[in-house]
């Protein structure tokens, strides 16, 4: 450019939904090994061929023990667009209007701030608030952007098996009626979106330069996508190089819960489509890489590429995300893929064992570009990726490169009347505490039992114990109420808190 490069580096996010870290292989831990609960093994080798994200690892820094904190999918953006931990004060619901965003914070920092999804919850529950502009690419799963009944859909297998009998999966196929072709997928288009933007941007700084019109402006670019999300709808030469020359039937909208309702050749199948997916949005993520190259920017950018949970395919006899009675939190669903990519190049190849959630995310953003956002929880991953003391902004730290210890995941603790659990994660522990249910607590250690085989819960009872008084010292500071309705539970389980004001919003 002729402009002179901002002092502050630009920020790049791509958020892809459901992306299990241990289908990709730059993102895999030394653990993540064939014969794993969930992985899929094919001709191709263990997960998904994905060469784009494996060259993007290499150069990053690749967090091993990323976890969710607030689960699932709307929880996980609270926590992200807010900087603070959402699940000891609410569940599913919207950006609250009297909490401050982390796009304001970046708008009040000079930054050019844009927003693309195609995650169809994003713009309803008012995540994309304060970007100077969005675009939302409707369509996905369920939403009802065309109501044409002249559209004949073939499920492509019993409706049982999918998820709302089919009902959401009928209207995904009727809105994609009329692709025709790659580009016209979700993830394509919103990646290209991206590309697209930030040619707009670099013309506009550099027309801005010319004029003499001052220094160039930072830009603060979020690429949300639902792939590879369910449904699994990749073009099929992607799934016929996990599955070559399946004829059974297709669940692309498959059912949560337990999988006994599934033949084995169609679990191979669900988990060879969910590669399918990973693999066009390895491609897709490969030209956006490719534009940040052509136009000047890698140097001068923050790359941060992150998922919100992984998604069971037979772990432990799960499919899906399951809930009512099957709340389990296991490593398949709850790891997330976190890869930090910093300017020039500082920190590439860096394996950070430490566990990161996603105010840690929100936190580095935050650091690098200079910002503050009040309430901002996280701590700043910098100093983890770099090896170094970078000094954070304020109220925020760098120094730890994690918010403690452990990493605490959990829906809304108590949803519906019934009591949820809480996984607790460290490098070498993973407890399932769950108030009320003693008999349905796990622990498992990791290093040794990666697949979570092997319950401990009784012969290391101390360790459980040591993680859960952590816990509950931690839910304490974040909503002192909350920790005292989850003591009650355990001194009795029939004990249900039954505040409007606990239950506000929930879904």
């Amino acid at each position: 450019m002729t402009t002179s490069e901002p002092s502050r580096p630009n920020v790049l996010v791509i958020m892809t939904d459901t992306l299990r870290p241990d289908y990709v292989p730059g993102y895999r831990r030394a653990t993540d090994v064939a014969g794993l609960p969930g992985q899929l093994e094919s001709r191709m080798g263990v997960g998904a061929r994905t060469p784009a994200l494996d060259t993007f690892a290499a150069e990053s820094a690749v967090f091993e023990r990323a976890y969710a904190a607030s689960f699932p999918t709307v929880p996980n953006r609270n926590d992200l667009h807010t900087g603070r931990f959402t699940f000891p004060h609410r569940g599913w619901s919207p950006l609250p209007a009297e909490l401050p965003s982390l796009a304001e914070a970046m708008n009040r920092a000079g930054y050019s701030t844009q927003f693309f999804c195609d995650t169809p919850n994003q713009v309803p529950m008012g995540l994309y608030r304060g970007f100077h502009g969005w675009e939302w690419h409707r369509g996905q799963e369920g939403d009802r952007v065309l109501n044409d009944e002249r559209i004949q859909v073939e499920l492509g297998c019993a409706p049982k098996k999918l998820r709302g009998n089919g009902a959401g999966y009928r209207q995904h196929m009727r809105n994609r009626a009329h692709w025709e072709s790659e580009e016209d997928h979700y993830a394509p288009r919103t990646l290209r979106s991206g590309a697209a933007w930030l040619q707009q941007h670099w013309e506009a700084e550099y027309t801005r330069g010319r004029a003499g019109q001052g220094p160039a402006r930072p830009f603060f670019l979020w690429l949300d996508t639902f792939d590879p999300h369910e449904p699994w709808d990749a073009p099929p030469y992607y799934t016929e190089w996990y599955d070559p020359g399946y004829t059974g039937e297709e669940l692309a909208h498959a059912n949560y819960g337990r999988t006994d309702y599934m033949t084995d050749a169609e679990r191979q199948h669900v988990k060879a489509m969910y590669a399918a997916e990973i693999s066009m949005v390895d491609k897709w993520m490969g030209h956006l890489l490719q534009q940040v190259d052509h136009l000047g920017y890698r140097e001068n950018t923050l790359v941060i590429h992150i998922s919100d949970h992984g998604h069971y395919f037979g772990d432990h006899g799960l499919q899906g995300k399951p809930y009512q009675e099957l709340y389990w939190l296991y490593e398949g669903l709850i790891r997330t893929a976190l890869t930090v990519r910093l300017p020039e190049g500082r920190g590439a190849g860096r394996r950070v064992t430490s566990p990161a959630q996603p105010p840690d995310v929100t936190a580095t953003i935050l650091d690098l570009a200079g910002a503050t956002l009040p309430g901002a929880q996280g701590r700043s991953l910098v100093g983890a990726i770099a090896g170094d003391a970078a000094s954070g902004t304020a109220g925020v730290s760098s120094a730890g490169g994690v918010a403690s210890r452990a990493a605490y995941t959990s829906r809304y603790p108590i949803l519906a009347g019934k009591v949820t659990p809480c996984a607790i994660s460290t490098e070498e522990w993973s407890y399932q505490y769950w108030p009320g249910q003693p008999e349905d607590e796990r622990l498992y250690h990791l290093p040794s039992d990666p697949g979570q085989q092997n319950d401990l819960r009784q012969s290391r009872s101390e360790i459980a114990r040591e993680l859960r008084a952590e816990y509950l010292a931690w839910l304490g500071e974040q909503n002192p109420e909350m920790r005292q309705w989850l003591e009650a539970i355990e001194r009795d389980p029939a004990y249900r808190p039954d505040s409007p004001r606990l239950f506000k919003g929930m879904l």
